[in-house]
C-alpha cells in the first residue's frame, strides 16, 4: 500500500514483534519500505533463507515463532494480528518475497550495468542516494543487507526522502536552479537494459537474498 497513516514501515524482532507505522497509526497494511525492512529483519534472524523461503529456526522466542504459520501457498509471517480495530491479519508471504526478490535483483543489476558502462566499480561510488516517500524512509542497512546495491559502505548510502518533490520545488522557486537542471538533463545518456548483457547476468545472480560479491 502507499505510505499513508497506518502503513507498516519497519519490523523489529527481539523477544517480541514490534512494527513501526506511518504517523504511528494502527497497522492497516505494509508499504515498500516496510517490506524491505521486514525481509531484512527476517533474513538477519534466520527466518528467511537466501532463496527467499520463510523458515523456522530453533530457539525462536515464542512470541516470534507463533507469528509463522503454514498456508496452502507456503509459510507466511504475521506482522500485525487482527483485532477489533482491524479485521484481518497483516502478513508477509512467499509471493510478497518473490516480488521483492525480482525488484531487488533488477535494482542491483541496473547499478552493475551503469558501473560497467562507465568503466567503474563499487569503490568509485562516493554516495548512493535513496529517494522515497517523505513518510517512509528506507533504511540503508536493510537495503545493503538484502544485496539491493553493490558493496558500498553503509555510511555512503543516504536516505533523502521525496527527491522528486524537492526537485520540483527547487525548479519552480529558482530560475538559476531550473536553468542548471535543464543543462544537466541535456547530458543524460540512456542505457538500454533490455539489451545489456551485464544487466542480464547480474539479474540472475542477484535473485537470492545473500548479498552478491
Amino acid at each position: 500500500m502507499a505510505p499513508v497513516t497506518g502503513a507498516i514501515t519497519d519490523l523489529y524482532l527481539d523477544d517480541l514483534v514490534t512494527v513501526r507505522t506511518v504517523r504511528d497509526g494502527r497497522p492497516c497494511g505494509i508499504c515498500g519500505a516496510g517490506l524491505i525492512s521486514a525481509a531484512a529483519t527476517l533474513f538477519t534472524h534466520g527466518m528467511l533463507d537466501a532463496d527467499g523461503r520463510l523458515t523456522q529456526p530453533e530457539g525462536l522466542p515464542e512470541a516470534v515463532a507463533s507469528r509463522l504459520r503454514h498456508t496452502a501457498a507456503g509459510r507466511e509471517f504475521i506482522l500485525s494480528p487482527a483485532d477489533k480495530h482491524f479485521p484481518r491479519d497483516i502478513c508477509i508471504n512467499q509471493e510478497d518475497l518473490l516480488q521483492l526478490q525480482m525488484a531487488k535483483a533488477s535494482i542491483f543489476a541496473a547499478c552493475q550495468a551503469v558501473l560497467s558502462a562507465l568503466g567503474a566499480g563499487p569503490g568509485d561510488v562516493r554516495e548512493a542516494l535513496l529517494a522515497e516517500s517523505y513518510r517512509a524512509n528506507i533504511r540503508p542497512a536493510a537495503v545493503l543487507r538484502l544485496g539491493m546495491l553493490p558493496a558500498i559502505p553503509q555510511q555512503q548510502v543516504l536516505s533523502i526522502g521525496n527527491a522528486s518533490w524537492q526537485g520540483a520545488y527547487l525548479a519552480l522557486s529558482s530560475r538559476r536552479i531550473l536553468h542548471e537542471l535543464e543543462q544537466l538533463a541535456k547530458q543524460i545518456e540512456r542505457l538500454d537494459l533490455n539489451a545489456d548483457q551485464v544487466y542480464a547476468e547480474a539479474f540472475l545472480q542477484a535473485m537470492n537474498f545473500d548479498a552478491p560479491a
